[in-house]
């Protein structure tokens, strides 16, 4: 709780009582003057367990860092507002602290949904290259002229658009077509999110993904070379050995890996580390007992994690792979995929609880390991075959 003059300002949750560990409620700044409380909404809405009372920030969500930015925008904003009100000659009231948030908001109303996305995108401190294919899939749906306004996000539209996509843009492949669905519901979901959207119009299209490419990931043999290749006098090629270990013996994906607090590690009674965390991707909870590599590779580094850019890690894991001997390219998603196949899978974990610690949200996903598993083995058993003709 900050003082700002005479008027008290703070940051809460769910002012009402209504929030749940399944409903979500909204993030308020109430402002407090002479006895008197207005509270003034962020737009911003998460769970229960997800609002730090405390420290005024947002924790155990997935989008946590950026949703915590945005509501320290809006603090510094609010503190403005509150000093304007002071300075008028009118004297300061809640009333007229009212009238001025009210003024700004409509000026925020009054921007397009092509620039509330382009707004975001640059708000949410994207790496480059993610910055490149959002601005695509923006571009894009400015070019068509289909979705403009707020107003303009309905079903039927976003059908219009798909099919924009396919005859205008020439896209055949469906694979493509949902990176730029998926990329346009970054911002619808915000929209709903921060009021400017009743109800989602994504949630009434299907956008299938379309074919996939083969799964990629590492057999016991090359996990074995990786591991015991000797590295000497190059820590860069250590440590990111050591970050491709954590993911394959935990199965996170890139930016989970470095979303998780892990000095916050949970420690069991039997000795035994694990996490419950939710995936940036999905918002899914998943739940991961440290295996002892990982943990290792934890206590190596003191359980703080050395900080290293998404295309530098992929650059230094090319080099690592052949390094090893090993022929298929390696990428932070090979790890995951090891994980999941060599790791898990091939070692007997139910594919349920596979699923749940890889934070999927639908089990068809995790099928998709263990059929590119069994066919793995069928090409082995037919080479085997081959060789004893």
């Amino acid at each position: 709780m900050a003082n700002v003059s005479k008027a008290i300002l703070a940051v809460i949750h769910d002012y009402k009582n209504r929030a749940t560990e399944t409903k979500p409620e909204g993030i308020f700044f109430r402002i407090t003057f002479q006895r008197e409380r207005k509270y003034f909404p962020t737009g911003i809405k998460v769970l229960a367990r997800q609002w730090d009372s405390q420290t005024q920030r947002i924790i155990f969500h997935p989008d946590a860092p950026r949703l915590n930015r945005q509501l320290e925008e809006q603090r510094v904003q609010m503190f403005e507002a509150i000093k304007e009100a002071e300075n008028s000659p009118l004297g300061f009231s809640l009333r007229l602290l009212g009238r001025l948030v009210e003024n700004k908001n409509s000026e925020e109303a009054d921007l397009s949904f092509i620039e509330f996305a382009r707004k975001r995108m640059y708000e949410r401190g994207l790496a480059s290259s993610t910055i490149r294919q959002h601005e695509a899939a923006i571009k894009a749906l400015e070019e068509s002229g289909i979705i403009v306004e707020f107003a303009d996000l309905t079903p039927a539209n976003i059908k219009r658009f798909d099919a924009w996509l396919r005859t205008a843009k020439g896209i055949e492949y469906q694979a493509t077509l949902y990176g730029y669905h998926k990329r346009i519901k970054v911002y619808v979901n915000e929209a709903v999110q921060m009021d400017y959207l009743k109800e989602n119009p994504y949630q009434k299209v299907k956008t299938p993904r379309g074919d996939h490419k083969k799964l990629k990931y590492l057999i016991q043999d090359e996990v074995d070379a990786l591991l015991s290749l000797e590295i000497v006098d190059d820590p860069s090629l250590e440590k990111v050995r050591s970050l491709f270990t954590l993911q394959m013996y935990t199965g996170l994906a890139y930016s989970d890996m470095y979303n998780v607090d892990w000095t916050q590690a949970e420690k069991r009674k039997d000795g035994r580390y694990y996490i419950r965390q939710s995936r940036l991707k999905t918002n899914e909870e998943y739940y991961l007992l440290l295996l002892p590599p990982a943990v290792a590779v934890l206590e190596r580094f003191k359980w703080q994690l050395p900080t290293i850019s998404n295309q530098k890690y992929n650059d230094y894991l090319k080099g690592l792979g052949l390094a090893c001997g090993i022929k298929k390219p390696l990428t932070s998603h090979v790890a995951r995929h090891t994980f999941a196949t060599t790791i898990t899978l091939a070692n007997h974990v139910p594919i349920e609880i596979v699923a749940k610690m890889m934070g999927h949200s639908d089990i068809k996903t995790t099928q998709r390991y263990a059929k590119v598993l069994a066919e793995d083995v069928i090409d082995a058993f037919i080479g085997l075959e081959d060789k004893l003709k």
